[in-house]
């Protein structure tokens, strides 16, 4: 949950900043710094506390652990 939290709190606090947006796909998405930045923050956070687990993040795609672990299906920023 802290994790989450935190992650969730960093796109609003840079907000006012302004951000970084690209393209994604092809129906009109966008990814921005903010949303990576969430994600680098979460998937750290995870891969700390549980080292062996497999990550499946939406915008870093698949985080290798050692198999002994569970998986982290679906993490969206």
């Amino acid at each position: 949950m802290d994790a989450a939290e935190q992650a969730g709190a960093l796109p609003r606090s840079r907000i006012p900043d302004g951000f970084a947006a690209r393209p994604e796909g092809g129906h009109g998405d966008v990814v921005t710094d903010l949303h990576l930045k969430a994600e680098h923050l979460a998937t750290g956070r995870i891969r700390e506390r549980f080292p062996h687990d497999r990550i499946l993040a939406e915008q870093t795609g698949e985080h290798h652990g050692d198999g002994n672990g569970r998986t982290w299906p679906g993490l969206q920023s």
